[in-house]
């Protein structure tokens, strides 16, 4: 068993039922001891943080590529209407020198 989970009785030491559990037992984990112990084993001995990192990663760039790709489609889409847009800027700005 990895761990074993316990109930101390209303009133009792809990420092003293630790202390006579460790030496009964030999165990030296207490809760949080043990969320230590499994936050460690998940992260050196599984890829479970190199699998967020690449897909996190992936995940990025292909929503960069999608972003650029849809401005680039819209540019091109509207290019006459921007082309209007500078023709009417230029005519404005020829009649305010005449």
């Amino acid at each position: 068993m990895f761990f074993y989970l316990g109930k101390a009785k209303k009133g009792q030491d809990l420092a003293e039922l630790t202390r006579r559990i460790r030496e009964t037992t030999g165990w030296r984990l207490n809760a949080s001891g043990v969320q230590d112990l499994t936050l460690n084993i998940l992260c050196t001995t599984r890829d479970i943080p190199i699998n967020f990192g690449t897909f996190g990663t992936f995940g990025f760039i292909v929503g960069a590529a999608i972003a650029a790709r849809t401005f680039y489609n819209f540019t091109l889409g509207n290019l006459l209407q921007f082309g209007d847009t500078k023709s009417y800027g230029d005519q404005q700005l020829d009649l305010a020198a005449a």
